[in-house]
């Protein structure tokens, strides 16, 4: 056999096996097609960075941009459920935000020395928001001569927030809460969004008044500043009663328009419906429902009496709950425990007490209800949480004043009653 000749000297063809050239030739591989001009905008410019050299890195931080978005999505749910709700009567929290300058702030803190108002903004320069901020601009002082601060809250970031304060002069300062932890503790964060509200805290950081939503334009700037005079006067100033030793009436005093004379509208027990052995009502201007069975009422150990026209009590007010009416339960044959939750407050100036519930005077409204009967009713709270029946835009801020009846000592008749 003839020696082989070496690898590195054939000038002949590269031999192959008979049985890989009877296969089918492997088509070269067509290049990974673009996938930049299927993307969204939004990914397109996220992924200018991927490397060319590699088709498939575009789509897998594509991937990776949309699982990092699913992952952070119930973090912040998480984290802004870490807070419990605020309800009127609880007090601000311990949690720390940035303001409009970048710098810490401890939420709790603000209301130390004094009372404090918070508005809620969905975003921050769009014209509702800047209608919104620029009423409380106009009317600062008047909070600030009631030793109220003003703070704009929003999810915006520090930089927008001062953006937008140094372009609208706006005098208070904004906290930014990108999160939504403090606003949706106060109950106005929902599906990532803030709903346009207000908040009233006293010194000491108790929660007085909320309105969620209102409208840009509303005339709640004035009746803000209203309630926190009454508020103001009430907490520092006044004398809160538990028992008050003479019957009386109820009239509601406007707080925002003039009122018509020196005492207010007049107020009676409207009828709300009834059951067996029982019957329900709510508290009516006597105008929308023209009748009067139960004349006098009490305060006794901060619960609220209603007293039958011969004078006996089986009637009671019920405990007093945000955006309801003030409802009463009459009933002869079925006891329970009233609420003890009203109070009278003898605010220096007025000449009438006021009923309070919590202790807070100024969180009383007259709302118009559909219907057969279309009463007027004094509602607590009167917020976006309305009945049904109930339309929020067309309440308006009242002061229950406790008018004495005449001659009328304190005079309790035990009957089986609610107790």
């Amino acid at each position: 056999m003839p020696p082989r000749k070496a690898a590195g000297t054939s000038t002949e063809p590269t031999r192959r096996s008979t049985r890989i050239v009877a296969q089918p030739k492997e088509e070269p591989k067509a290049a990974p097609k673009a996938t930049v001009s299927k993307k969204r905008p939004a990914e397109t410019a996220e992924d200018e960075d991927a490397d060319p050299e590699d088709g498939s890195s575009a789509p897998k931080k594509a991937k990776a941009v949309k699982a990092k978005a699913k992952k952070d999505a119930p973090e912040e749910e998480e984290e802004a459920s870490k807070l419990a709700a605020i309800d009127i009567g609880d007090v601000l929290p311990s949690v720390t935000l940035k303001n409009e300058k970048d710098e810490d702030v401890d939420v709790a803190g603000l209301a130390a020395e004094k009372g404090v108002v918070f508005f809620l903004v969905p975003k921050a320069d769009t014209p509702g928001c800047t209608n919104q901020a620029c009423g409380f601009r106009d009317i600062y002082p008047d909070f600030t001569s009631l030793n109220y601060d003003v703070y704009c809250l929003s999810a915006d970031s520090p930089a927008a927030q001062a953006k937008w304060q140094t372009k609208k002069e706006l005098p208070y300062p904004l906290i930014s809460d990108p999160k939504r932890v403090l606003i949706t503790a106060l109950g106005a964060g929902e599906g990532g969004k803030t709903k346009r509200s207000h908040f009233i805290f006293e010194k000491g950081g108790k929660l007085l008044e909320k309105k969620i939503p209102v409208k840009p334009v509303d005339s709640f700037f004035i009746q803000a500043v209203n309630q926190l005079s009454l508020s103001s006067a009430a907490i520092v100033k006044s004398r809160n009663f538990e028992t008050l030793p003479y019957n009386f009436t109820l009239a509601a005093w406007n707080t925002t328009f003039p009122n018509a004379n020196n005492t207010g509208v007049p107020l009676v027990l409207g009828q709300n419906g009834a059951s067996t052995g029982a019957s329900f009502y709510v508290t009516s201007t006597y105008a929308s429902y023209p009748y009067n069975d139960y004349p006098s009422l009490q305060l006794v150990d901060n619960t609220l009496r209603a007293l039958s026209a011969s004078g006996e009590w089986f009637t009671n007010a019920t405990t007093p709950s945000s955006g309801r009416p003030l409802t009463w339960v009459a009933s002869r044959y079925y006891t329970s425990l009233a609420s003890r939750n009203y109070s009278a407050l003898q605010v220096p100036g007025n000449q009438f007490p006021l009923l309070a519930a919590y202790g807070s005077a100024s969180l009383w409204s007259l709302c118009a209800a559909a219907g057969q009967r279309g009463q007027v009713n004094v509602v607590f709270n009167a917020s976006g949480t309305l009945p049904s029946g109930y339309d929020v835009r067309k309440c308006y801020g009242v002061a229950l004043n406790i008018v004495g009846t005449h001659g009328a000592l304190l005079s309790i008749i035990h009957v089986q009653c609610l107790h």
